[in-house]
């Protein structure tokens, strides 16, 4: 799809699931500004999730819609569904256990759907714009639910630590776009792997993809990148660690794996190498150190 091209109605459904999760969220605001009510927030949010699962499996067998920075197929729509199951799983969690411990309840649920949001759209990205906005989304709201418990000094700790280490990944994950971007001239894709068969991989943008690497290794908890976790996990309420070793990594391993094969990346070499040798180190070295840090 063109960028002079109008959207129209089918396109405007099969980008539905994002504009659920972006309009209902709105609306519950509006709502709990006049009347606070914890019951109906959660149903209304599970209803959210609800609605946002019942597009996805209507547009699943629709032809790929690409519009501006986005690309809704069934890669992203997998992604956006199994996001919207656990959404519901950890909403159903949420209710007890925001009405033990918290006096402000109903601004949790928005931060989780818009959580969900940003993490469907890093997936459906089609360009490090659209990438990088997502990830902020996710962030943002991120920061918030880890701390949401305010009376609770770990909890406060573990927001502070994750927006501090989140903030300067996401730094790190930038410079790297911009390095890509100073190199191809462009941020999609797309373009960027037609560049990348051109010109091939120069310093610039091995030091680029290196940083983005680096980036969204903190997003995953991957080795060397993985001190935050426990500190994060330990302050944060449940519901909130469930969602962050969920729907947040899942978003960032979908991201990556749109980006790489979009550029053809996984057709060189050495980048299969740094990125299995990441994987392994993972498995072994964050089992072992988790496992001394509970002993």
């Amino acid at each position: 799809m063109t960028m002079n091209k109008l959207i129209t109605t089918q396109d405007l459904m099969q980008l539905m699931p994002f504009l659920l999760m972006l309009a209902l969220p709105v609306i519950l605001l509006v709502i709990i500004a006049m009347k606070r009510n914890h019951l109906f927030t959660w149903l209304f949010t599970l209803a959210t999730f609800a609605a946002v699962l019942v597009t996805v499996i209507t547009n699943f067998q629709q032809a790929p819609l690409s519009i501006a920075l986005l690309t809704v197929d069934k890669f992203s729509l997998l992604y956006t569904g199994v996001f919207a199951i656990v959404g519901m799983v950890i909403t159903l969690l949420s209710h007890s256990y925001l009405e033990k411990t918290s006096d402000h309840k109903e601004e949790f649920y928005l931060l989780l759907v818009f959580a969900t949001l940003g993490s469907s759209l890093m997936v459906a990205s089609n360009d490090f714009v659209s990438l990088f906005m997502s990830l902020e989304v996710l962030s943002v709201s991120l920061y918030s639910m880890i701390a949401y418990l305010r009376h609770q000094e770990r909890a406060i700790e573990a927001g502070l630590k994750y927006l501090v280490l989140a903030a300067m990944s996401s730094a790190v994950l930038l410079f790297g776009i911009a390095l890509v971007y100073f190199e191809t001239g462009v941020f999609s894709y797309a373009l960027i792997g037609v560049k990348l068969g051109q010109i091939g991989f120069t310093p610039y943008i091995i030091a680029g993809f290196a940083m983005i690497i680096a980036g969204a290794g903190f997003k995953l908890s991957v080795v060397p990148f993985h001190w935050w976790t426990s500190d994060v996990y330990q302050g944060a309420n449940s519901p909130v660690t469930s969602f962050i070793a969920t729907v947040s990594k899942g978003g960032m391993v979908g991201a990556m794996i749109r980006m790489f094969t979009s550029i053809h990346g996984l057709d060189n070499e050495s980048v299969v190498l740094v990125l299995t040798v990441i994987a392994a180190a993972s498995c072994l070295l964050v089992t072992y150190w988790h496992s001394s840090k509970i002993i």
